[in-house]
This record gives C-alpha cells, structure tokens and sequence, in this order.
C-alpha cells in the first residue's frame, strides 16, 4: 500500500489520519509518495534541501 498526498498541511494531516486508520486495522503501508515535493525541483537553497 501506498499513501500519496500532496506537499501541503491538511492533505498530509489526512494521510496520516488514514495511516493511524489503516494501521488500527493491521494494514501497514509500504511508503508514503509526495506529490508537487519541493525535493523535485532540485533547490540549491540548502534550507530547501533539507
């Protein structure tokens, strides 16, 4: 399973809620993806690398 959310406050807040979800019913995701990720635009700000 994977959960894909958005690089944004609340769809990151839903995600987690639903891994608390899932997990409560013993499905245990494999990753979680990141859409529009500040990582794949390749900064070179080393605060936005981090």
């Amino acid at each position: 399973m994977l959960l894909v959310t958005l690089a944004e406050t609340t769809p990151v807040l839903e995600a987690a809620s639903l891994q608390v979800d899932l997990r409560r019913a013993e499905i245990e995701h494999w990753a979680w993806i990141v859409n529009n990720s500040v990582a794949a635009a390749q900064p070179h700000s080393p605060l936005l690398r981090q």
